[in-house]
């Protein structure tokens, strides 16, 4: 019986006996909390911990900055190249190149061909020359200052004054038309340049005809007058016949029987 009662306060449960299993012992918990991380922030001050927060502020407020300014600057490349795109002109798509047919139409391939050769584009050009230098030649020999005169400002000005003489300018420009350069110049050259000195010969008969040697003066203005709006007009109808009496045009001019109008 004493066993039996012995055998049951053995088996009744003791807590007391549990928590001291289960709770380690104080040098172990110490170790535990040793080996917790020491956080970077720790052994700083309230000072230290509001300078860094100052710091990193600033430093955010200068990172903010840059990339404003870089975003200002990407914008501003983006204005300047689209300013620049819509300045060139507009790029032609490349047409595909026709083939020749030689066998559907041979005309007309083979004088395409001849066209684009080398050689011909070559030989058009010294043509071009060629007839260039003949034109400054014959204008040499008609007009020795023909490059002053062309050049000149007050050539340009009597041009400009006239209609008629703007569009002969544009036409001789357009055309290489020697034959107008000439006309423009020698009109230019009776209008605007100071007749020569009077010959030995007229000189005689202005003194004969003032001594009373002679009755009459041999230099008298034979021919009517003219106006210049009407040779103008000529000049622009009706060119060759301008040409065949350009001498007797001259001559008026010097004459003096040109109504300037």
């Amino acid at each position: 019986m004493a066993e039996l009662l012995d055998q049951e306060k053995e088996s009744e449960p003791d807590s007391k006996n549990v928590e001291e299993a289960l709770t380690p012992p104080p040098q172990e918990q110490q170790q535990k909390q040793a080996e917790k991380p020491v956080s970077k922030y720790a052994e700083k001050s309230r000072e230290d911990l509001e300078k860094m927060l100052a710091d990193q502020e600033m430093m955010i407020g200068r990172q903010s900055e840059e990339v404003r300014d870089a975003r200002v600057q990407l914008e501003a490349v983006k204005a300047a190249d689209q300013y620049l795109q819509g300045q060139l002109p507009p790029k032609s798509e490349a047409k595909p190149e026709k083939k020749l047919d030689y066998f559907g139409d041979p005309e007309k391939a083979i004088k395409s061909t001849i066209q684009s050769a080398p050689e011909l584009q070559a030989m058009k050009q010294e043509v071009e020359n060629l007839r260039l230098e003949n034109i400054k030649r014959e204008l040499s020999a008609a007009h020795p200052d023909f490059k002053d005169v062309l050049s000149s400002n007050e050539f340009g000005n009597w041009v400009a004054a006239s209609p008629v003489r703007t569009k002969s300018f544009q036409a001789m420009n357009a055309d290489f038309d020697v034959e107008i350069a000439k006309e423009l110049i020698g009109a230019y050259k009776a209008t605007t340049q100071q007749p020569a000195e009077p010959t030995a010969d007229r000189k005689e008969s202005v003194l004969a005809a003032s001594s009373g040697n002679i009755t009459g003066s041999s230099e008298k203005t034979t021919g009517k007058k003219v106006r210049a709006s009407d040779l103008r007009e000529l000049m622009t109808s009706n060119p060759d016949r301008y040409n065949e009496l350009y001498p007797e045009i001259l001559k008026a001019y010097q004459e003096g029987r040109v109504i300037n109008n």
